[in-house]
């Protein structure tokens, strides 16, 4: 994973060498979890074995730029949004958005990072 998470482009040769140890990595995975079936093989593991990898690696020379914190850190935020100032479409609403809010909350959010929020939101 720290070969992977290099900020640079790799080169043919270095995903090539990369390749050969994932294959290494992925034939002793199979060995130890061969017994259990499908059980041991993840997405991960997949994309791993399957090649998935370095075919990126060759298209687009880094997989950095497709770091997926940014996307895990916003779903985390619609879920908190979501589970503690939404009433969960309960109390009897007929029409009633959960999205509102959540959008309200994004675009508060955006608003105050881009350094708009004092002039939008004063209180």
């Amino acid at each position: 994973m720290e070969i992977i998470r290099r900020h640079d482009e790799f080169t043919d040769e270095e995903i090539e060498e990369f390749q050969d140890e994932i294959d290494l990595f992925y034939e002793h995975w199979i060995n130890m979890f061969g017994m259990f079936g499908q059980e041991g093989i993840t997405n991960y593991i997949h994309m791993m074995g399957a090649g998935h990898f370095a075919y990126f690696l060759h298209r687009y020379r880094n997989l950095y730029r497709f770091c997926q914190q940014g996307w895990e850190a916003i779903n985390f935020k619609i879920k908190s949004i979501f589970m503690h100032n939404t009433q969960h479409g309960g109390h009897g609403a007929v029409k009633r958005s959960m999205l509102l809010q959540i959008i309200w909350f994004l675009q508060h959010d955006m608003m105050w990072r881009s350094g708009y929020g004092d002039q939008f939101f004063q209180t």
